[in-house]
């Protein structure tokens, strides 16, 4: 018997349909109200304003408090202007990675939380190589402006395009990638507000397309076991600790 067939049976679809519309409901409502400021009334509001917090919060949202992580980009813009440097992928290229990981060791003292020290080594050497080389890619790709990440197909984009868009920046993995698409199909999500204000003082109006194409965002414990189940290898980028 298919589950369709034993739902039907048991008048389990009205039921499931019911309470999908309530999740539903209870997450765009939390979207909308959840502001990663938590009290700083500064670190959200950067995110919408710098287009290269977003990013580096994504980054380093993996094994951390999700609060700990956004308020990282606000933090580092904070200690760069104290040494008279501007927030930009290219002051942070060339600031390397041995500095930006000093200063994460430094930062992250008191906020690891129950993550053991082998793990916070990981982390540190991590998250310091995927910031200074995604850095990089914008500096150089992009002219240090990551808004212009948003600009392939001239601002007309859909999920699958915004997953690509992001995946090929380094510690933006599948799981990332497809979180970061699906904030533009939702309204009153930080970043992507910003983006279109920013995008329209340019002349480029930001528009997502295809919204249905959103899907679900999958972890790398996820896809060891469909590799286990299928005896298959998912192919990921050479020379770089696997993202999440």
């Amino acid at each position: 018997m298919s589950l369709e067939e034993y739902c039907k049976r048991h008048d389990l679809v009205e039921e499931i349909l019911e309470k999908t519309k309530f999740l539903r409901k209870y997450v765009e409502e939390y979207l909308i109200k959840w502001s990663p400021d938590q009290g700083s009334q500064t670190w959200g509001e950067f995110i919408i304003r710098d287009p290269l917090a977003y990013i580096i919060g994504a980054i380093c949202d993996q094994r951390i408090k999700a609060e700990v992580a956004w308020s990282i980009p606000k933090a580092l813009h904070d200690e760069l202007k104290k040494r008279g440097l501007e927030f930009k992928a290219s002051v942070i290229y060339e600031l390397g990675e041995d500095e930006i990981r000093k200063w994460l060791e430094n930062y992250m003292k008191g906020k690891w939380g129950r993550l053991r020290k082998k793990a916070r080594e990981e982390w540190l050497r991590d998250i310091s190589l995927y910031i200074v080389k995604t850095c990089e890619l914008i500096a150089t790709k992009y002219n240090d402006n990551p808004d212009k990440l948003l600009l392939v197909s001239n601002g007309k984009l859909n999920p699958p395009l915004l997953y690509f868009v992001f995946r090929q920046l380094p510690g933006i993995g599948p799981k990332k990638a497809s979180m970061l698409s699906r904030d533009f199909t939702w309204d009153k999500v930080l970043y992507p507000e910003g983006a279109r204000e920013r995008l329209q003082k340019q002349g480029v109006d930001l528009v997502v397309e295809q919204k249905y194409l959103t899907e679900i965002p999958v972890d790398v414990h996820i896809l060891r076991v469909v590799e286990r189940i299928f005896r298959t290898e998912i192919h990921r980028e050479p020379g770089y600790p696997e993202p999440r």
